[in-house]
């Protein structure tokens, strides 16, 4: 894996961003623009931020999470960010950031389930089924979507 990059990785109709490295601003640019371009290839339902691992979220983290929310919604994806810790959450209403336009959740399980996946790990290996709220395909696994 290129060090130099964070990895966006397709999952059913779904982009997830898994951040398990030190953020800094070139590294975060790449993003936004990494994102850009694989939102216009994928044409994707949503994006999945995954912040779990991320201990520091400052003001230029924020507005370019608030960008990639903005790009997303005009290229009609939506924009879930997962895991916040609860240390970053308080410094972040503490210092009165908000991330504006994106939805949070606390897991990327939850993330996915909002963008309509829903997840059934009752059974040995978990299985994804997609739900078409008005759709004539409702309960269609991925491959049908």
């Amino acid at each position: 894996m290129d060090q130099g990059k964070i990895p966006i990785i397709r999952m059913m109709r779904c982009l997830l961003v898994s951040i398990q490295m030190a953020l800094h601003d070139e590294l975060l640019e790449q993003l936004l623009d990494d994102l850009g371009a694989a939102i216009e290839e994928e044409r994707p339902r949503g994006v999945v931020i995954e912040l779990a691992n991320v201990g520091i979220i400052d003001s230029f983290t924020t507005r370019i999470l608030n960008q990639i929310g903005t790009m997303a919604r005009l290229m009609g994806a939506r924009t879930i960010v997962a895991g916040i810790q609860p240390a970053v959450a308080v410094t972040m209403v503490e210092m009165g950031i908000e991330l504006e336009g994106i939805e949070t959740v606390l897991g990327v399980d939850d993330a996915l389930e909002l963008l309509g996946f829903r997840i059934d790990d009752t059974e040995a290996a978990p299985t994804f089924t997609v739900e078409h709220a008005d759709d004539e395909h409702a309960g269609a696994t991925d491959g049908q979507t």
